[in-house]
């Protein structure tokens, strides 16, 4: 069997004439921008698709400086040129000589700038937006009266409460009088000042449908609303400029009702959590402001002026004692030694009774060169045990002196003593004022006295610098 064999080249040439022939070179294509680029060279290069398929277009350069300036990604366009099929590569592109936004393309084009011009005025600011009622007694609602989406409001609205009113501006969502219709039902809901909080929407559609709801008359009633606006148009999918510019945005009108009423079990169970927590955090509160005060009473007690005093008295006291027992010490060291010796002295002196006296003089004699200071030693010692005494009893009333004096000072120095004296501590939150500059007016503070406490308010601030009690008091002489 003949077959023919054909090259790579060969195939993609017979395809670049069958495409290139096959199609006028005046073609028309209509598609939404999906890639954009702008070389360098000035060529541009986009891609121009579908809801299913897609097609790689460029414009030379010499054509693209007359495209209009506003071409972005998403724009609707309609193309004139011709099929090009780059037989090297294998693959086909468009090579457009004209392009035009489309009628589809105006609309978004349109849409985008007014959604420029409302967020420019601070329209859809979410520091404008309103809180939405916990539990509103009266609910607005603007849709149509027979569609499914005032319906479904009702119903999830009695299901979760049942005790709400559901005030009804019925409008038409979509035609040519819609936006001017739901403007009107928006205005009325505010002018009658009955709901707490309005839902506006409809049900699902295409975009021709909802396109009531990017409409500037509509998108500015809802910014102007006093009463807070749920916006709920079409499905989850669906975003309207409407959505931008209300203070909350639900997915369907069913949603919408669910997030404007709180499920009153729901809401019974989230009181309960959170008065707990309140509980909680109030307990653990109490019992650090109890740490706190024990401690802060601790340390108050541990500076007391009277227990330093007697930890003071205590330490001179031992220091004492052991001065006296040091120089009892060493007087009894003397007085032993002393009696060591009166005893030598004393025996040899006994055994000299009875010896003849010439004997005796010449033992006295001997005795006398052998200790020749004996009677100096004697008087010696004396002398040092009184003076030693002496120096014991006078050390023992210096210290005792000092000690006077010291205790003297600090009492005088004691905040218990400076309170008797007719002045006071202020302290604020625990801490001691030490500062007007840490007051201020409205401020609960505890002035302290000496003999109690007094709990006040700041009632005004008066600052007169460094000679502050100076200046208060002649202020107060010259109001007297």
């Amino acid at each position: 069997m003949d077959y023919k064999v054909y090259s790579v080249t060969e195939l993609n040439g017979q395809i670049k004439h069958l495409i290139e022939d096959s199609f006028s070179l005046n073609l028309y294509l209509e598609g939404e921008i999906t890639d954009y680029k702008k070389s360098s060279s000035g060529h541009v290069y986009f891609t121009l698709s579908d809801e299913k398929s897609r097609i790689n277009c460029v414009m030379w350069r010499f054509r693209a400086s007359a495209m209009p300036a506003t071409l972005e990604k998403g724009t609707y366009v309609i193309i004139k040129g011709k099929l090009n099929v780059y037989a090297e590569g294998g693959y086909y592109s468009f090579i457009a000589d004209k392009l035009d936004i489309s009628g589809e393309g105006v609309k978004r084009l349109k849409l985008e700038q007014l959604k420029k011009k409302l967020r420019e005025e601070g329209l859809f600011s979410p520091d404008r937006k309103k809180r939405l009622p916990l539990l509103p007694k009266k609910v607005g609602v603007v849709t149509a009266e027979t569609g499914a989406a005032f319906r479904d409001i009702v119903k999830v609205l009695g299901r979760r409460n049942g005790f709400a009113d559901i005030i009804l501006a019925p409008c038409a969502v979509q035609g040519p009088g819609a936006p001017e219709s739901i403007a009107a039902a928006i205005e009325a809901q505010n002018k009658l000042g009955l709901a707490d909080v309005l839902i506006v929407g409809r049900g699902g559609g295409g975009s021709e449908d909802l396109s009531a709801f990017d409409d500037e008359r509509v998108v500015r009633a809802v910014a102007a609303s006093r009463i807070p606006v749920v916006s709920a148009v079409g499905h989850e999918t669906d975003n309207s400029l409407t959505d931008l510019a209300a203070d909350l945005r639900a997915e369907t009108p069913s949603s919408a009702a669910e997030k404007v009423m709180e499920n009153l079990v729901s809401l019974e169970d989230k009181l309960l959590v959170s008065f707990s927590r309140l509980r909680g955090a109030a307990s653990h509160a109490l019992n650090g402001a109890r740490e706190y005060s024990y401690g802060m009473e601790r340390r108050l007690f541990g500076r007391e002026p009277r227990k330093m005093f007697g930890d003071m008295r205590r330490q001179l006291n031992d220091t004492a004692g052991r001065m006296f027992r040091i120089s009892d010490m060493i007087a009894e060291d003397k007085r032993r030694d002393f009696s060591e010796l009166k005893k030598r002295t004393g025996a040899a002196a006994a055994t000299m009774i009875g010896v003849p006296s010439e004997k005796n003089d010449m033992l006295r004699r001997e005795l006398m060169h052998l200790a020749p200071d004996m009677p100096l030693c004697v008087s010696g010692l004396k002398n040092l045990r009184d003076r030693l005494a002496s120096s014991a009893e006078a050390q023992s009333g210096q210290k005792r002196g000092d000690f006077a004096v010291r205790v003297s000072g600090l009492r005088g120095k004691s905040p218990l003593s400076i309170l008797e004296k007719g002045y006071s501590l202020v302290f604020k939150g625990g801490a001691p004022a030490g500062d007007i500059s840490v007051l201020s007016p409205g401020d609960e503070i505890t002035v302290i006295l000496h003999d109690g406490a007094v709990y006040g308010e700041v009632k005004g601030i008066k600052k007169t610098g460094k000679g502050g009690l100076i200046e208060y008091l002649r202020g107060e002489d010259e109001k007297a």
